[in-house]
């Protein structure tokens, strides 16, 4: 993607071509987002570090909320979330799919695909929002690894959308990150910053590369460790953040999403503003 799109990197054709790749089935984040209670709508609320839908009486998720008691201002400066994936929904499930199938031992190279369009989309329209919004150009990329140990992860090469040289856009380090806790079966239990080993002295704004986020705890335990390793500023962007339809606050805020509301590129996912 990164080859082909050299000369026509702010073209709207180019654009409509990434979108077409991210296809229909992604969901725009709404960042700070809420609904009045004179609505017809039950009020939802997101939460203001990792975008999930959430009890409107608080301010951050329980995930969230937990760890900012045990590690304050270790955690990342910003979490960029680049879309809703949702489980459990009849129309909405392929995105949810294509975040599994990517990185099957047998990927998918479609799923695969539309990955790095959506991480292209962000980096074409919404990188320098990210920098503004940290006060800082990126100095380094880094990607979560796998807590299964999974050979030849595909993640870093969709990291390479954001990292890498490309025409007017200057490329920066991809710093690899290893996995040094214990091999696991199932998802991150809690968020370890000694999980992850990382061999480079870091400096600037370090971003943190993740596919999904259910409760964070992979990529806040990384971006801890990126801190402790030397870096002044760090980001999480994530690929997408994960919905259940079982959870009450996510069936309500599907429920205001129109059936044509597909994802939009032009939605920052720093501010939330549309531009």
């Amino acid at each position: 993607i990164l080859h082909c799109c050299r000369g026509v990197l702010n073209g709207q054709a180019f654009d409509q071509q990434l979108l077409a790749l991210v296809g229909y089935h992604a969901r725009t984040v709404r960042r700070g987002f809420k609904y009045p209670e004179a609505t017809l709508f039950p009020q939802v609320k997101v939460c203001a570090v990792c975008c999930g839908p959430m009890n409107p009486y608080y301010h951050l998720c329980y995930a969230c909320n937990e760890r900012k008691s045990a590690f304050e201002s270790e955690l990342a400066d910003l979490v960029i979330p680049l879309s809703y994936a949702v489980r459990g929904h009849p129309t909405l499930q392929q995105f949810y799919s294509d975040l599994n199938q990517y990185k099957f031992d047998q990927p998918s190279a479609a799923a695969q695909q539309r990955l790095k369009a959506l991480m292209l989309l962000f980096r074409l329209h919404h990188q320098g929002c990210l920098e503004r919004a940290i006060d800082a150009p990126i100095s380094a990329v880094i990607v979560v690894p796998s807590g299964k140990n999974r050979a030849n992860h595909p993640l870093p090469d969709i990291a390479a959308m954001l990292a890498s040289a490309s025409g007017d856009l200057p490329g920066v380090p991809l710093v690899p990150a290893r996995f040094v806790g214990q091999p696991r079966t199932g998802r991150a239990q809690g968020t370890n910053p000694y999980d992850f080993a990382i061999d480079y002295q870091l400096s600037g704004h370090v971003v943190i590369i993740e596919d999904t986020w259910v409760t964070g705890g992979n990529a806040q335990g990384l971006a801890i460790k990126a801190r402790r390793q030397g870096a002044e500023k760090v980001s999480i962007v994530v690929l997408a953040r994960m919905l259940d339809m079982k959870f009450e606050p996510t069936r309500q805020m599907v429920d205001t999403w129109a059936d044509d509301a597909h994802f939009d590129p032009a939605v920052c996912p720093v501010t939330g503003e549309r531009h």
